[in-house]
């Protein structure tokens, strides 16, 4: 017997969901608790992170580096087969104005 796909995916929010916000955006991290949690529950459903800052940040921060990620709010992801947000030449035009405007 075949066995089916969940019907659902989890797409949670990192930064002030997952995370408290902080002044520094670098500070946001998931307690163990939370992160097993996150990871325990990846191993049951579709889950993934997402996030206005950028994959690598998010990666960083999260430290979950398996689980698929979208960041720059939709305009990049990891992880996520198949599947394309945006093109090269879209992210390095917004990588270039998300750093005018910062």
């Amino acid at each position: 017997m075949r066995k089916s796909r969940p019907p659902f995916v989890f797409l949670l929010d990192y930064d002030g969901t997952l995370t408290d916000f902080e002044r520094n955006p670098d500070h946001s991290r998931l307690t163990p608790f939370t992160r097993g949690l996150l990871l325990k529950l990846s191993r049951k459903f579709p889950l993934v992170l997402v996030s206005g800052r950028n994959v690598e940040s998010l990666r960083r921060v999260s430290g979950l580096k398996t689980l698929p990620l979208v960041g720059s709010h939709g305009f990049e992801a990891s992880r996520l087969p198949g599947v394309t947000l945006s093109t090269p030449a879209q992210r390095r035009l917004y990588r270039r104005e998300a750093a005018a405007l910062w």
